[in-house]
This record gives structure tokens, sequence and C-alpha cells, in this order.
């Protein structure tokens, strides 16, 4: 069930509709994340969050100025992801057959997530993917 976006809603139910923990969502209320209304010790007694106040505040945390350096940081990740795919697991073959995964859903996990640490470290998707990521799709395409 969608919660409105910009009402006052309990803090355990802002959790569940942001998907983290009741405590992390504290946490971000200690660091700064605004509250429509601040909590008190007691059951029931607990902070009051506007969403879409909260996710705004999020998102200016998680999404920093893109930095010069995080070019070279996304190579070696993009590297460091396609040697999880190719290379020995010490038993003689990949880790995800070991996992009795297809070459084709790993690759796809692994783009997965070169696509999210991208949009972490940057606060923007890709334009452009390195060759061992586009190597990576294109395995979990065919």
């Amino acid at each position: 069930m969608a919660l409105p976006a910009d009402t006052a809603v309990p803090l355990a139910a802002a959790a569940r509709e942001l998907r983290v923990s009741p405590a992390t969502l504290r946490r971000w209320l200690r660091a700064g994340a605004p509250a429509m209304q601040p909590g008190s010790v007691g059951r029931g007694h607990g902070a009051m969050v506007c969403l879409a106040d909260v996710q705004r505040w999020r998102r200016a945390q998680v999404a920093p100025a893109a930095d010069p350096t995080d070019d070279v940081l996304l190579d070696r990740v993009a590297r460091a992801l396609h040697d999880v795919f190719a290379r020995d697991a010490g038993r003689g073959f990949p880790a995800h057959r070991e996992l009795e995964l297809r070459d084709r859903q790993a690759a796809a996990l692994l783009v997965v997530a070169y696509h999210r640490l991208h949009r972490e470290l940057t606060g923007r998707d890709a334009d452009m993917l390195p060759f061992e990521i586009e190597h990576l799709w294109t395995i979990s395409v065919t």
C-alpha cells in the first residue's frame, strides 16, 4: 500500500515504504533528515515523517558530485566484475557455476551491479559502458 508522500506518517510505516529498517530511518533523523514531528520515549510516541521530504533529503546525501577519480574507480570495478564472471573461483570453474547460475543470469546480475555502483558513485546513469561490462551485457542477452 502506497502511503501519501506529503503527509505525516509514523516512522515504522515510513521505514517500510522507504524499504529500510526503522533503525536506519532513526539514524537518518539523527543525521538531519526532516521530521514533521520529533519522536519521544515510549511506545506510540515515534517520530512522524513526510516521505517526500525524507526522500529528497536522502537523495541529497547519496548523490555526491562527480569526481574525476570516479572514472578510474569505475574502470577497476568493471574489470573486477568481469573477473568474477570469467575467472576460476578456486575449484576449477567460475563461482556462478558453483551457485548453479547460468552464464546469462550471472552476466545480467553483474551488469546490474555495475549500473548500481555507477549511479551510487556518480549520481547519474552511465552514458557509456566499459568494454568489460559491454561483454557481460552481450552474454546476458544471447
